[in-house]
């Protein structure tokens, strides 16, 4: 998780989006994964590609439904509406 948000703070979005896709895909039990996605959702937003940043909404929505993210990648993903 921090090494994402280093390559986003040095602006290094997709390499921090391979990276965040890599740790979710490997370990998608992690309990950072939801948190991972999110900051998936930022890379895209940044880079402008909507479709996207929904679609990483969507999965944390659908793949981890107990997250506490939950709420707040609705309220995103109905603001991209």
């Amino acid at each position: 998780f921090l090494r994402v948000r280093l390559l986003m703070a040095r602006g290094k979005l997709d390499d921090a989006v391979k990276e965040a896709e890599i740790l979710c895909k490997v370990n998608p039990r992690s309990n950072y994964a939801d948190r991972l996605l999110m900051k998936v959702y930022e890379c895209w937003m940044k880079k402008g590609d909507k479709m996207r940043a929904a679609a990483a909404l969507r999965r944390i929505i659908k793949d981890y439904p107990t997250s506490p993210l939950v709420p707040e990648a609705k309220s995103k993903l109905a603001a991209l509406r």
